[in-house]
């Protein structure tokens, strides 16, 4: 399996898999249900049991290395093996990218600064920020179970993770972090990204960042201009083609695609974005290219 057909069966496992009669069964059955606050995805190993263990280590030179099954697609070759060295350069370019556009909006990393990373999966990009342990509140969620629990597990005593769900609320106080930021997050939230950036706004300190990285159409042009053969161009043209060109449509507000919180895509306009933004947040800056080929954008308060 080469890897575009990698990409291309990761995107579409969870979609094409099941029938829309099946899909609809259980999709109707989750929304009339009583008592669930929200979804997260469990071990995959939780029928049989499973062991958390306490790895606790004093070890300041490096930092384990998740499993592959936990790395998502950072770092994968063309024969579908994963290389370490690309998994851990990903993470670095895109934390520097990070730290980057904050210092240009004058915001610093400073003794006591509380940082929370809203996705962060088995700790890719947190992994980088251990330098600052020592001085700032660092804090990473995901809704999946087995990479929190990995990151648990190995990335202590640096870092505290939590697992959270779908549901829009973390439990911290008002104002509680200085700087939030969530890398390809809302990529993946289409219906209730409204609800949760209200909740990201909430737990920012009145003068705190937030950072999001989104799919729009600089996204769009930048793979078209700088990866032309990249397995998500051809995705995305096969589902807006599907979809009776939409991303041609100029009074688009954003295209969801996908048939569960785990493989929801969103592309959004970035004029319509921006003033949908705006109600909610003062727009430090946007920057184009800044998490791969998606577009960062720095809010705050307004």
């Amino acid at each position: 399996m080469n890897k575009a057909e990698i990409y291309y069966d990761a995107f579409n496992s969870d979609v094409e898999s099941y029938s829309k009669e099946y899909i609809d069964t259980i999709e109707n059955a989750l929304l009339y249900a009583k008592g669930i606050d929200g979804v997260y995805y469990k071990h995959t190993r939780e029928m049989s049991g499973y062991t958390i263990y306490d790895n606790t280590s004093n070890n300041t030179e490096c930092l384990p290395l998740p499993p592959d099954s936990l790395r998502q697609l950072y770092g994968i070759l063309d024969d579908g093996t994963y290389d370490d060295h690309q998994y851990l350069e990903s993470g670095r370019l895109d934390y520097n990218s990070l730290l980057k556009i904050i210092s240009q909006d004058n915001f610093e990393l400073s003794s006591g600064t509380r940082i929370l990373e809203f996705g962060c999966s088995s700790g890719r990009i947190i992994r980088w920020f251990k330098d600052h342990t020592a001085t700032c509140e660092l804090w990473g969620c995901d809704v999946d179970a087995e990479s929190i629990s990995w990151a648990q597990q190995n990335l202590k005593p640096f870092f505290n993770f939590f697992l959270s769900t779908t549901a829009y609320h973390l439990p911290f106080t008002d104002g509680y972090f200085d700087l939030i930021y969530a890398g390809s997050v809302f990529t993946h939230i289409g219906d209730l990204a409204d609800a949760w950036l209200l909740e990201l706004r909430r737990l920012l300190s009145p003068h705190g960042r937030l950072y999001i990285t989104i799919f729009d159409e600089a996204s769009i042009e930048s793979i078209n201009r700088r990866w032309p053969n990249h397995p998500y161009k051809h995705f995305l043209d096969e589902q807006n083609a599907k979809h009776g060109n939409v991303l041609a449509n100029e009074n688009v507000f954003k295209f969801v695609f996908g048939a569960s919180p785990k493989y929801e895509h969103v592309v959004y306009f970035r004029k319509p974005f921006i003033e949908h933004l705006e109600k909610m947040f003062r727009i430090c800056s946007i920057t184009n290219e800044a998490y791969g080929y998606q577009s960062a954008y720095l809010l705050t308060h307004r």
